[in-house]
């Protein structure tokens, strides 16, 4: 026995086809959460091309030129906008996975971590906004860093020795960890 269910009021805007839109966008940004980390712009000197992801691609889920100008309801995202045409959300997309940082967060199993990472990126699309006061602390952590791996290096020539090979940032990171956790009262961990 097959059953089929269709909602077929004139002049409404429950047709098939736009259900179909509306769950195709859906798709979009949950591509672009999960594999946009992939097509993320991590190469300063722009040496390789990107690869090519068809998920990443509206006309992989139906979309045309015609429809980049569509109002789709954005409430699940962080992007400060209920509604966002097709164009405006595909660069929000791109803007925030597709940029210079990429995050891989879907893995997780907590609803709660993914919401708070899409929080996180999507609100000022992955793009942290430092004074200049943040900026030098972060610029004076690198310089330690560096600094301290060029003097290993020299101090202790032939020696067999771990490098940091671009894990400086992570230096960054940790700081602006214990300072949060000291400002938050943490004595412990």
């Amino acid at each position: 026995m097959r059953f089929t269910c269709s909602i077929t009021m004139r002049g409404s805007p429950f047709t098939k086809p736009w259900i179909s839109k509306r769950t195709a966008a859906q798709q979009l940004i949950a591509a672009y959460r999960n594999v946009g980390a992939r097509w993320a712009n991590l190469d300063p000197l722009q040496r390789t091309e990107r690869d090519n992801i068809p998920d990443l691609d509206p006309a992989f889920y139906g979309f045309s030129d015609a429809d980049m100008e569509t109002v789709f309801n954005t409430s699940n995202t962080y992007f400060g906008k209920e509604q966002m045409s097709l164009r405006e959300l595909l660069n929000a997309l791109r803007e925030t996975y597709c940029g210079t940082i990429g995050a891989e967060y879907m893995y997780a199993t907590s609803q709660d971590e993914k919401r708070w990472w899409q929080q996180k990126m999507e609100s000022v699309r992955a793009k942290p906004a430092f004074n200049a006061a943040q900026k030098k602390v972060i610029l004076e952590n690198l310089t330690a860093a560096e600094g301290l791996e060029r003097y290993l290096h020299t101090k202790y020539v032939g020696q067999k020795r771990f490098s940091l090979e671009g894990g400086e940032s992570f230096i960054a990171a940790m700081d602006e960890l214990v300072q949060k956790a000291g400002a938050a009262g943490v004595q412990e961990w």
